[in-house]
């Protein structure tokens, strides 16, 4: 790979950095922002949409998982119930 390739390789890379970070942290305000009786739909969808981007190569899988992980507990939803259709 010559250094024009690998540079333009890091540039794109660091935009798909930004952009996942950007959609991550809004991600984690729409949750924030549910009402609650939508908290976990809201949750569902916006993990859908972020895990979308991780699939991409967009967010690292770990960050995603923790950003919405930290933001379910902040917003109220039990820990034992995030991943399940019987959460708040």
């Amino acid at each position: 790979m010559s250094t024009r390739e690998l540079t333009s390789y890091r540039n794109e890379a660091l935009r798909a950095s930004r952009y996942g970070e950007g959609a991550l942290g809004n991600a984690c305000e729409v949750i924030r922002s549910a009402p609650t009786g939508a908290r976990n739909a809201t949750l569902f969808a916006q993990s859908a949409g972020i895990f979308q981007l991780v699939a991409g190569g967009v967010i690292a899988s770990r960050s995603a998982e923790q950003a919405l992980t930290d933001v379910a507990i902040e917003t109220g939803l039990k820990p034992c119930l995030l991943y399940t259709s019987d959460a708040a």
